[in-house]
C-alpha cells in the first residue's frame, strides 16, 4: 500500500467518523423527549436530590459510628475491670497459697 492510499484511507476514516457524529447527534436532538433547558433543569434537581441524600446518609454514619465507639469504650472499660478483678483474685489467692503452704 503506498503513502497516498494510506493518507487516503486515513481521510475517508476521519471524514467519516466526522459525518457519522454529526448525524447521531442530530437524530439525538431531533428524538430528545424533553428541551436541552427542561434536561438540564432536571438533571440539576436530581443532583441536588442526590447531593442531599448523601449528605443525610453521611450524618446518620457519622452518628452510628459514634455509637459504636461509645459503645467500644464501655466494654473495653468493663472489661479491664474484669480483668483487673481476675488479676487481683489471682494474686491473692497466689499469696494465700504461698502462706498456707
Amino acid at each position: 500500500m503506498t503513502d497516498n492510499e494510506k493518507t487516503a484511507m486515513v481521510k475517508g476514516l476521519v471524514t467519516g467518523t466526522l459525518v457519522g457524529g454529526i448525524i447521531g447527534a442530530a437524530i439525538a436532538l431531533l428524538y430528545a423527549p424533553k428541551s436541552g433547558r427542561e434536561l438540564r433543569s432536571n438533571l440539576r434537581e436530581k443532583t441536588n436530590k442526590l447531593l442531599t441524600d448523601a449528605e443525610t446518609a453521611i450524618e446518620r454514619a457519622k452518628a452510628k459510628i459514634a455509637t459504636a465507639v461509645e459503645e467500644t469504650k464501655q466494654r473495653i472499660v468493663a472489661e479491664e475491670e474484669r480483668l483487673k478483678d481476675a488479676v487481683k483474685a489471682g494474686v491473692d489467692a497466689y499469696k494465700e497459697e504461698r502462706h498456707s503452704g
